[in-house]
């Protein structure tokens, strides 16, 4: 795959981003992601309402997990369910290429009438 890498975080903007969605759907959080080889992911954070998922398709990734830095491989995949302290970031030399996924939040399945 070649793509040219242009940051697209809002969030991560502050932080100097050398993170990129790579999907079809604006403004989503679901899809493929690359990040930059040596580059830090989001701060530890949690999700009170979701469960996140990875599945590394290029390369590797370090996610924190259970209070720990977990290194992941290309074709493994790490859940981290709501309310687990998480973050990601790259100790690699090389980019790597992964898909993150998320649960709907509770307030979605409450919604009956819009």
């Amino acid at each position: 795959m070649k793509t040219t890498f242009k940051p697209n975080v809002d969030l991560m903007k502050v932080f100097n981003s050398q993170i990129m969605f790579i999907n079809d759907v604006d403004n989503s959080e679901n899809g493929q992601i690359l990040i930059k080889a040596g580059a830090d992911g989001p701060p530890i954070h949690t999700h009170p309402e979701q469960e996140e998922y990875f599945k590394i398709i290029k390369g590797q990734l370090q996610v924190y997990h259970a209070n720990k830095w977990v290194t992941v491989h290309e074709g493994e995949e790490i859940f981290t369910p709501k309310n687990m302290a998480h973050s990601y970031r790259s100790r690699d030399t090389e980019d790597c290429l992964f898909v993150s996924s998320y649960t709907q939040a509770k307030f979605f399945n409450d919604v009956t009438d819009i």
